[in-house]
Protein backbone atom coordinates (compact mmCIF):
# COMPACT_ATOMS: atom_id res chain seq x y z
CA UNK A 1 0.00 0.00 0.00
CA UNK A 2 2.51 2.38 0.50
CA UNK A 3 4.27 1.66 -2.06
CA UNK A 4 1.42 2.69 -4.17
CA UNK A 5 0.69 5.37 -2.46
CA UNK A 6 4.35 6.96 -3.06
CA UNK A 7 3.69 5.87 -7.16
CA UNK A 8 0.62 7.75 -7.04
CA UNK A 9 2.12 10.95 -5.53
CA UNK A 10 4.92 10.29 -8.39
CA UNK A 11 2.40 10.48 -10.76
CA UNK A 12 0.50 13.25 -9.75
CA UNK A 13 3.86 14.96 -9.00
CA UNK A 14 4.66 14.58 -13.07
CA UNK A 15 1.42 15.34 -14.20
CA UNK A 16 1.31 19.10 -12.51
CA UNK A 17 4.92 19.87 -14.02
CA UNK A 18 3.75 18.65 -17.15
CA UNK A 19 0.61 21.44 -16.74
CA UNK A 20 2.99 23.96 -15.59
CA UNK A 21 4.90 23.32 -18.42
CA UNK A 22 2.49 23.86 -21.08
CA UNK A 23 0.70 26.65 -19.72
CA UNK A 24 2.90 28.47 -17.54
CA UNK A 25 3.45 29.65 -13.99
CA UNK A 26 0.87 32.75 -14.97
CA UNK A 27 -2.25 29.63 -16.01
CA UNK A 28 -2.11 31.22 -19.45
CA UNK A 29 -1.79 28.89 -22.36
CA UNK A 30 1.38 29.49 -24.00
CA UNK A 31 -0.75 30.09 -27.72
CA UNK A 32 -1.86 33.44 -25.68
CA UNK A 33 1.71 34.64 -25.20
CA UNK A 34 4.75 35.78 -27.24
CA UNK A 35 7.22 33.03 -27.23
CA UNK A 36 10.77 34.88 -27.51
CA UNK A 37 13.19 32.61 -28.67
CA UNK A 38 16.15 35.23 -29.13
CA UNK A 39 16.66 38.71 -28.51
CA UNK A 40 19.26 40.84 -30.18
CA UNK A 41 20.87 44.23 -29.45
CA UNK A 42 22.14 46.34 -32.21
CA UNK A 43 23.41 49.90 -31.98
CA UNK A 44 23.71 52.42 -34.17
CA UNK A 45 25.24 55.78 -32.81
CA UNK A 46 23.85 56.74 -30.09
CA UNK A 47 20.47 55.09 -30.43
CA UNK A 48 19.91 51.01 -29.45
CA UNK A 49 17.57 48.30 -31.47
CA UNK A 50 15.99 45.82 -29.61
CA UNK A 51 14.81 42.68 -32.45
CA UNK A 52 12.75 40.10 -30.51
CA UNK A 53 12.64 36.99 -32.55
CA UNK A 54 8.93 35.32 -32.18
CA UNK A 55 8.22 31.71 -32.23
CA UNK A 56 5.45 31.74 -34.99
CA UNK A 57 2.51 29.67 -33.71
CA UNK A 58 0.81 29.72 -36.90
CA UNK A 59 3.47 28.28 -38.50
CA UNK A 60 4.13 24.50 -40.02
CA UNK A 61 7.93 24.15 -38.33
CA UNK A 62 9.78 24.98 -35.61
CA UNK A 63 11.76 27.58 -37.26
CA UNK A 64 9.13 29.82 -38.22
CA UNK A 65 9.64 32.86 -37.19
CA UNK A 66 8.04 36.50 -36.27
CA UNK A 67 10.11 39.48 -34.95
CA UNK A 68 9.02 42.72 -33.64
CA UNK A 69 11.41 45.15 -32.88
CA UNK A 70 12.49 48.88 -31.10
CA UNK A 71 14.01 51.52 -30.87
CA UNK A 72 15.16 54.05 -28.02
CA UNK A 73 18.58 55.63 -26.29
CA UNK A 74 19.39 53.01 -24.38
CA UNK A 75 18.56 49.38 -24.50
CA UNK A 76 16.26 48.90 -21.60
CA UNK A 77 13.72 51.51 -23.83
CA UNK A 78 14.30 50.19 -26.75
CA UNK A 79 13.57 46.80 -25.30
CA UNK A 80 10.03 47.94 -23.76
CA UNK A 81 9.65 49.63 -27.22
CA UNK A 82 10.08 46.27 -28.68
CA UNK A 83 7.58 44.32 -25.78
CA UNK A 84 4.60 46.99 -26.59
CA UNK A 85 2.97 46.28 -29.36
CA UNK A 86 2.75 42.39 -28.39
CA UNK A 87 -0.14 40.56 -28.36
CA UNK A 88 -0.66 38.75 -25.16
CA UNK A 89 1.93 38.08 -22.32
CA UNK A 90 5.40 38.15 -23.27
CA UNK A 91 7.16 34.74 -22.58
CA UNK A 92 11.04 33.89 -22.25
CA UNK A 93 11.09 30.76 -20.99
CA UNK A 94 12.27 29.39 -24.22
CA UNK A 95 14.86 31.91 -25.08
CA UNK A 96 18.14 30.27 -25.52
CA UNK A 97 20.01 33.22 -28.05
CA UNK A 98 20.97 36.70 -26.71
CA UNK A 99 23.44 38.76 -28.72
CA UNK A 100 25.04 42.55 -28.04
CA UNK A 101 26.77 44.67 -30.26
CA UNK A 102 29.68 43.50 -31.54
CA UNK A 103 32.33 46.52 -30.26
CA UNK A 104 30.47 46.33 -26.74
CA UNK A 105 33.11 46.69 -24.23
CA UNK A 106 32.68 44.70 -20.83
CA UNK A 107 31.06 47.84 -18.79
CA UNK A 108 28.31 47.84 -22.10
CA UNK A 109 28.14 43.48 -21.57
CA UNK A 110 27.49 43.75 -17.80
CA UNK A 111 24.75 46.25 -18.41
CA UNK A 112 23.00 44.38 -21.14
CA UNK A 113 23.42 41.30 -19.17
CA UNK A 114 21.60 42.70 -16.60
CA UNK A 115 19.01 44.11 -18.37
CA UNK A 116 18.52 40.28 -19.21
CA UNK A 117 18.41 39.37 -16.02
CA UNK A 118 16.08 41.80 -14.15
CA UNK A 119 13.63 41.48 -18.09
CA UNK A 120 13.81 37.91 -19.02
CA UNK A 121 14.99 36.05 -16.15
CA UNK A 122 16.95 33.32 -18.36
CA UNK A 123 18.51 29.89 -18.11
CA UNK A 124 22.20 30.40 -16.94
CA UNK A 125 22.73 28.16 -19.99
CA UNK A 126 21.14 31.01 -22.61
CA UNK A 127 23.97 31.42 -24.83
CA UNK A 128 25.66 34.67 -25.56
CA UNK A 129 27.26 36.22 -28.30
CA UNK A 130 28.29 39.53 -29.95
CA UNK A 131 27.31 40.16 -33.43
CA UNK A 132 28.83 42.13 -36.07
CA UNK A 133 27.59 45.67 -37.02
CA UNK A 134 24.11 44.68 -38.85
CA UNK A 135 21.94 47.16 -41.21
CA UNK A 136 18.96 47.82 -38.78
CA UNK A 137 16.71 48.68 -41.30
CA UNK A 138 16.98 44.77 -43.09
CA UNK A 139 17.56 43.07 -39.80
CA UNK A 140 14.47 42.02 -38.22
CA UNK A 141 13.72 39.91 -41.86
CA UNK A 142 17.58 38.21 -41.26
CA UNK A 143 17.02 37.25 -37.58
CA UNK A 144 15.51 34.40 -37.87
CA UNK A 145 18.51 33.14 -40.81
CA UNK A 146 21.07 34.61 -38.26
CA UNK A 147 19.22 32.86 -34.67
CA UNK A 148 19.93 29.29 -37.24
CA UNK A 149 23.00 30.33 -37.93
CA UNK A 150 24.51 31.01 -33.75
CA UNK A 151 22.71 27.48 -33.05
CA UNK A 152 24.92 25.60 -36.20
CA UNK A 153 27.72 27.59 -34.77
CA UNK A 154 27.17 26.27 -31.17
CA UNK A 155 26.63 22.88 -32.57
CA UNK A 156 29.63 22.88 -35.24
CA UNK A 157 32.21 24.18 -32.51
CA UNK A 158 30.64 23.06 -29.34
CA UNK A 159 30.34 26.37 -27.81
CA UNK A 160 28.91 26.73 -24.28
CA UNK A 161 29.01 30.63 -23.80
CA UNK A 162 26.33 31.57 -21.48
CA UNK A 163 25.75 33.77 -18.83
CA UNK A 164 28.66 32.35 -16.17
CA UNK A 165 31.06 33.71 -18.67
CA UNK A 166 30.17 37.42 -18.09
CA UNK A 167 29.94 37.17 -14.17
CA UNK A 168 32.05 33.82 -13.10
CA UNK A 169 35.52 36.21 -13.51
CA UNK A 170 35.44 39.62 -11.69
CA UNK A 171 36.53 42.19 -14.52
CA UNK A 172 36.58 40.03 -17.14
CA UNK A 173 34.04 38.47 -19.54
CA UNK A 174 34.98 36.10 -22.94
CA UNK A 175 32.31 36.16 -25.67
CA UNK A 176 32.24 35.16 -29.18
CA UNK A 177 32.39 36.84 -31.54
CA UNK A 178 30.00 35.99 -34.79
CA UNK A 179 30.34 37.42 -38.10
CA UNK A 180 28.06 36.28 -40.90
CA UNK A 181 31.23 36.13 -43.48
CA UNK A 182 34.04 34.87 -41.19
CA UNK A 183 32.21 32.88 -39.06
CA UNK A 184 32.82 33.04 -35.14
CA UNK A 185 35.97 34.96 -33.49
CA UNK A 186 36.63 35.61 -29.82
CA UNK A 187 36.65 38.92 -27.73
CA UNK A 188 38.64 39.09 -24.32
CA UNK A 189 36.96 42.13 -22.58
CA UNK A 190 38.31 43.52 -19.26
CA UNK A 191 37.01 45.88 -17.06
CA UNK A 192 38.27 49.46 -18.39
CA UNK A 193 40.73 47.74 -21.11
CA UNK A 194 40.31 47.96 -24.81
CA UNK A 195 38.71 44.48 -25.97
CA UNK A 196 40.99 41.80 -27.00
CA UNK A 197 39.13 40.38 -30.43
CA UNK A 198 40.49 37.29 -32.18
CA UNK A 199 39.38 36.81 -35.82
CA UNK A 200 42.30 33.94 -37.14
CA UNK A 201 40.45 30.78 -36.60
CA UNK A 202 43.69 29.31 -34.92
CA UNK A 203 43.40 31.80 -32.25
CA UNK A 204 40.12 32.37 -31.57
CA UNK A 205 39.26 28.62 -31.09
CA UNK A 206 42.15 27.99 -28.59
CA UNK A 207 41.22 31.23 -26.73
CA UNK A 208 37.59 29.75 -26.32
CA UNK A 209 39.33 26.09 -25.65
CA UNK A 210 41.60 27.62 -22.90
CA UNK A 211 38.65 29.54 -21.37
CA UNK A 212 36.48 25.74 -21.48
CA UNK A 213 34.33 26.79 -23.02
CA UNK A 214 34.66 24.72 -26.02
CA UNK A 215 35.46 21.19 -26.29
CA UNK A 216 36.12 21.41 -29.83
CA UNK A 217 38.56 22.93 -32.77
CA UNK A 218 37.47 22.58 -36.59
CA UNK A 219 39.99 24.79 -38.47
CA UNK A 220 41.33 25.01 -41.59
CA UNK A 221 46.06 25.79 -41.26
CA UNK A 222 48.83 26.99 -43.84
CA UNK A 223 46.61 28.50 -46.14
CA UNK A 224 43.64 26.26 -45.99
CA UNK A 225 45.71 23.31 -47.62
CA UNK A 226 45.58 21.66 -43.87
CA UNK A 227 42.48 20.45 -42.21
CA UNK A 228 42.42 19.83 -38.51
CA UNK A 229 39.58 18.68 -36.34
CA UNK A 230 39.78 17.58 -32.81
CA UNK A 231 38.18 17.06 -29.60
CA UNK A 232 39.96 19.06 -26.77
CA UNK A 233 40.59 19.18 -22.85
CA UNK A 234 42.54 21.80 -21.04
CA UNK A 235 45.04 20.94 -17.72
CA UNK A 236 47.09 23.38 -16.13
CA UNK A 237 50.14 22.51 -14.02
CA UNK A 238 52.34 24.91 -12.11
CA UNK A 239 56.07 24.22 -11.21
CA UNK A 240 58.18 26.55 -9.18
CA UNK A 241 59.78 27.16 -12.58
CA UNK A 242 56.69 27.59 -15.02
CA UNK A 243 53.03 26.98 -15.81
CA UNK A 244 52.37 24.16 -17.66
CA UNK A 245 48.83 24.24 -20.36
CA UNK A 246 48.82 21.08 -21.53
CA UNK A 247 46.33 20.76 -24.24
CA UNK A 248 44.96 17.45 -25.07
CA UNK A 249 44.32 16.48 -28.96
CA UNK A 250 41.56 13.56 -28.72
CA UNK A 251 40.61 11.37 -31.82
CA UNK A 252 42.17 14.42 -34.29
CA UNK A 253 41.68 14.48 -37.99
CA UNK A 254 44.78 16.16 -39.50
CA UNK A 255 44.67 15.79 -43.27
CA UNK A 256 46.36 17.96 -46.34
CA UNK A 257 44.25 18.58 -49.09
CA UNK A 258 46.76 19.36 -51.82
CA UNK A 259 49.48 16.57 -51.50
CA UNK A 260 50.07 13.17 -49.35
CA UNK A 261 51.72 14.16 -46.11
CA UNK A 262 52.58 12.07 -43.55
CA UNK A 263 50.78 12.50 -39.83
CA UNK A 264 53.69 13.11 -37.92
CA UNK A 265 54.02 15.96 -40.49
CA UNK A 266 50.77 17.18 -39.99
CA UNK A 267 51.00 17.46 -36.03
CA UNK A 268 53.89 19.09 -36.29
CA UNK A 269 52.53 21.80 -38.53
CA UNK A 270 49.27 21.84 -36.23
CA UNK A 271 51.45 22.28 -33.47
CA UNK A 272 53.51 25.33 -34.88
CA UNK A 273 50.35 27.39 -35.86
CA UNK A 274 49.42 26.46 -32.27
CA UNK A 275 51.99 27.39 -30.58
CA UNK A 276 51.86 30.76 -32.21
CA UNK A 277 48.38 31.58 -31.42
CA UNK A 278 49.24 30.84 -28.07
CA UNK A 279 52.13 33.34 -27.71
CA UNK A 280 49.96 36.20 -29.63
CA UNK A 281 46.90 35.51 -26.95
CA UNK A 282 49.23 35.67 -23.91
CA UNK A 283 51.24 38.46 -25.34
CA UNK A 284 48.17 40.74 -24.99
CA UNK A 285 46.47 39.41 -22.17
CA UNK A 286 49.99 39.89 -20.20
CA UNK A 287 50.23 43.67 -21.45
CA UNK A 288 46.38 44.24 -20.73
CA UNK A 289 46.79 42.79 -17.37
CA UNK A 290 43.85 40.46 -17.65
CA UNK A 291 44.00 36.78 -16.81
CA UNK A 292 40.58 35.61 -18.90
CA UNK A 293 42.47 31.61 -18.54
CA UNK A 294 42.96 31.98 -14.57
CA UNK A 295 46.49 30.97 -14.70
CA UNK A 296 47.36 32.92 -11.21
CA UNK A 297 44.36 31.05 -9.93
CA UNK A 298 46.21 28.04 -10.42
CA UNK A 299 49.39 28.94 -9.63
CA UNK A 300 47.80 29.99 -5.89
CA UNK A 301 45.94 26.65 -5.78
CA UNK A 302 48.97 24.26 -6.78
CA UNK A 303 52.17 26.76 -5.25
CA UNK A 304 50.41 28.79 -2.49
CA UNK A 305 50.75 32.34 -4.26
CA UNK A 306 50.77 33.78 -7.24
CA UNK A 307 53.96 34.62 -8.98
CA UNK A 308 53.28 35.26 -12.63
CA UNK A 309 55.51 32.62 -13.93
CA UNK A 310 56.56 32.37 -17.56
CA UNK A 311 53.72 29.82 -19.16
CA UNK A 312 54.61 27.04 -21.60
CA UNK A 313 51.70 25.66 -23.51
CA UNK A 314 52.12 21.69 -24.23
CA UNK A 315 50.47 20.33 -26.62
CA UNK A 316 49.74 16.26 -26.96
CA UNK A 317 48.15 13.92 -29.34
CA UNK A 318 46.26 11.38 -27.68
Amino acid sequence: MERQNMCTKIKWSVLLFLTVMLVGCSGKPLSDRAIVRAIFFLQTGEQYQSVLLLQDQQGNSPDSYMTADGKGKTAAQALADATSGLDGEVFYGAMDTVTFPFDSDWQTVQELTQLINETAQPSPEVSLFLLDKQDTNAFPDAAGKIYEELLQCEKLYGLQFGLETVSAQEGVAILPAYQEEEGYGVAILGRGKSPLFYKEPVAAQLAAVLCRQSGKMKVLIQDKTISCESDTSVTIRATPEEVQVILRLTDSKLTSLTEPILEETLEVKFTEDLQTAFSKVMNDVETAQIDPFRLTFWEQCLLGKAVHLPVRLIVEYL
